[in-house]
């Protein structure tokens, strides 16, 4: 796909769309679960692996990224701009809360609820461990 950054990440668990990702061991990809101990490289696109299904790679399939610094993330709570914001449980967004917090960027939009799709800036805080 033309515009479409394809790292050579192979999924370790079935991943949604608009979720953080990370390098896991030995190359592969799963979700980032904490901005603290996991190194972001970027979001799942939005696409899904077929039509009758919702998820955008299986285990053992390839992980797209989004490309560029603004990107679509799925929220895991309720935001409002302006935030700084971290990678919580099962790559979704949450607002910095904690000064021990690593911020990955911040929110161009609000998002009401949770599992809502909102527009991010990543702009990670490079205090995060390698």
């Amino acid at each position: 796909m033309i515009g479409q950054f394809t790292p050579a990440l192979r999924a370790i668990e079935d991943i949604l769309p608009f979720r953080a990702i990370r390098i896991a061991d030995r190359g592969e990809g799963d979700y980032a679960d904490t901005t603290a101990t996991h190194r972001v490289v970027g979001f799942s696109d939005g696409s899904n692996r077929r039509f009758d299904d919702t998820n955008h790679a299986l285990t053992g399939e390839p992980i797209r990224l989004q490309p560029g610094n603004i990107v679509l993330a799925e929220a895991g709570e309720a935001i409002t701009v302006p935030v700084a914001l971290r990678v919580g449980s099962a790559g979704l967004v949450f607002e910095v809360d904690d000064v021990n917090d690593v911020m990955l960027g911040e929110a161009l939009e609000d998002a009401t609820a949770a599992n809502q799709v909102i527009r991010i800036r990543l702009n990670p805080d490079n205090a995060a461990p390698l």
